[in-house]
């Protein structure tokens, strides 16, 4: 609980610089993992994500490290692509461009500010769900299938689970934000930062103020009503990570 770790190409303790961390490229890939995070009630958020870290050359105030992401949490912006934000309730993958805070998200959540997702409901994702069962480990399958010139065509998302009848899917297949129009290309931005290759980072942090990613929405269908931090277990796991060429697979209907 509180930690924040990214993946690198080296570690001395103490000492950082841009270039070691990892400067993953997906592009025409498939990143897949298993997530537990079993327990963790509303008001935790265990998160996943990218962030363009080897473009930073600006040291960041948590401790004198490179970390950027799109909310500055540690002084320093930069774009941010989260493949997810997850407690047993809710799910977020979101698109973030920098200034872009709120970003285009997919999955189960939002609330208050933050832009609602609808992509599935509680029946297929929560303890006991049908298609997820939140109480066991998943797996998350995200892919970047590129056009014939290698551009971004997609931002897609699968979690599965063994045994289970059904998948929950979903994806994103064009970004622009910022108002009034005209409105910034962030599809081709995103593009332009997984050319040049992003840091996995992974974080798991509570707050009882989570309802802009767990909360009930407007239409009164999000999983949350009110956010219990103190209830969430001091860990959450990701593990079993590879990457694969993309390929399409048979989509299952929840």
């Amino acid at each position: 609980m509180g930690a924040r770790s990214y993946w690198g190409e080296w570690c001395n303790e103490g000492t950082w610089q841009p270039n070691q961390y990892v400067a993953l490229k997906p592009l025409g890939k498939t990143l897949r993992f298993n997530a537990d995070v079993s327990g963790t009630t509303c008001g935790c958020n265990a998160a996943f994500y990218l962030s363009a870290m080897p473009q930073n050359t600006k040291k960041g105030t948590c401790g004198g490290d490179y970390y950027c992401d799109v909310m500055s949490v540690c002084g320093v912006p930069c774009f941010e692509l989260d493949l997810m934000e997850a407690n047993q309730y809710a799910w977020r993958s979101t698109v973030h461009a920098v200034g872009d805070y709120m970003g285009k998200p997919m999955g189960y959540g939002g609330s208050e500010d933050s832009p609602v997702s609808r992509d599935w409901t509680s029946k297929e994702y929560s303890p006991g769900g049908k298609c997820i069962d939140t109480n066991k480990p998943f797996t998350v399958a995200v892919s970047f299938p590129t056009d014939a010139q290698g551009n971004l065509r997609a931002f897609e998302l699968e979690l599965s689970q063994k045994d289970k009848p059904c998948t929950v899917r979903t994806n994103i297949t064009e970004y622009q934000w910022g108002w009034p129009p005209p409105r910034k290309n962030g599809w081709g931005e995103l593009t332009k930062v997984l050319q040049m290759g992003m840091t996995p980072v992974m974080s798991y942090w509570k707050s009882p103020t989570m309802l802009w990613m767990d909360g009930l929405g407007e239409d009164g269908r999000g999983p949350c009503v009110q956010d219990n931090p103190s209830q969430c277990p001091e860990y959450v796991r990701f593990y079993n990570f590879s990457i694969t060429d993309y390929a399409t697979s048979t989509q299952v209907n929840v």
